[in-house]
């Protein structure tokens, strides 16, 4: 072979290697771009929990009762808006229903649950489970009788 040849196979095996690598490096950036979109969607989530926990806290504080669905946070006797809702029900990020558990004695709290990135709610607990859930238990500045009054 002569170096005329050998040059050229070199250089379009180069040109292959580089392809390949800009290839490679450009997949990587997408799934790195897509745990960065992830997390965010995970943090806005939870964050959004708490925001309904806190409104169901404070709707507690105003009624000595937890809310008997989660539409009372914005349509309720007073007229108070206790969350932010664009839309009947809160919306997680990846577009479902965030699920409202009412508060249970035999529990001892209620719930918000988020299906989370999978989108399907877990019904047997797993170490991969992606649900987000943030719980409310009777706050400790209540009464006993406002207690007593929520457990109705």
């Amino acid at each position: 072979m002569d170096n005329a040849t050998y040059q050229k196979r070199r250089r379009s095996a180069t040109g292959i290697v580089g392809a390949g690598l800009v290839i490679l490096s450009a997949l990587l950036l997408i799934l790195a771009w897509l745990q960065v979109v992830k997390a965010r969607n995970v943090a806005h989530t939870k964050n959004y929990l708490h925001q309904i926990k806190g409104g169901v806290e404070t709707f507690y504080g105003d009624f000595a009762r937890f809310p008997k669905s989660i539409k009372e946070l914005t349509m309720n006797e007073k007229g108070i808006t206790y969350v932010d809702m664009p839309t009947p029900h809160p919306i997680d990020d990846w577009g479902n229903i965030i699920v409202y558990t009412r508060f249970s004695t035999t529990r001892g709290y209620g719930a918000f649950w988020s299906a989370g990135p999978d989108q399907l709610f877990e019904v047997t607990p797993t170490e991969d489970n992606d649900d987000l859930e943030i719980r409310f238990t009777i706050p400790a500045t209540a009464t006993t009788a406002s207690r007593n009054d929520a457990l109705d």
